[in-house]
């Protein structure tokens, strides 16, 4: 067990560890509090599905240039610009991180990534409330920025 274990464990590095686990807890919080608001404005299944279908388009079809762009060179211009879009940043770090992303690079896109995440919990989590206390009513689409600028209270 020894023989099989050294060679993998022999570039281990546990920044790299961290970091993935950091970009991974984080795009699944950023996209959990899309699909949430989803369906916060759904009234039914059919409404669910009406607004995921163009927002999981949003998020999945930058993904397959930026792939091919990540095999070609981790350090192209379209993933590194996509490190940079919070909304993206999860699944073009992780993508990246496996050819060499410099520190400075992983933190910045970190921090970035934390902001979005805290600004994204406030807003949506408005909606939410806001939906919760409105008797079962889903938010029209129109009403949603004025349910996020709203304070709570």
């Amino acid at each position: 067990l020894g023989r099989v274990l050294r060679p993998l464990l022999s570039g281990f590095d546990a920044g790299l560890v961290a970091a993935t686990v950091f970009f991974f807890l984080a795009g699944y919080l950023v996209y959990a509090m899309v699909f949430l608001a989803i369906g916060t404005m759904a009234e039914s299944m059919q409404d669910a599905q009406a607004y995921l279908v163009p927002v999981m388009m949003a998020l999945i079809l930058p993904f397959a240039p930026m792939v091919n762009a990540v095999l070609q060179s981790p350090d192209a211009l379209f993933p590194r610009v996509m490190s940079w879009i919070p909304i993206y940043t999860p699944m073009a770090m992780l993508a990246r991180m496996g050819g060499g992303v410099p520190v400075w690079e992983i933190l910045g896109a970190s921090a970035l990534l934390v902001v979005f995440v805290a600004l994204e919990l406030l807003l949506l989590g408005r909606v939410f409330q806001a939906s919760l206390l409105n008797s079962g009513r889903a938010p029209k689409l129109g009403q949603l920025i004025g349910l996020m600028r709203a304070r709570a209270g």
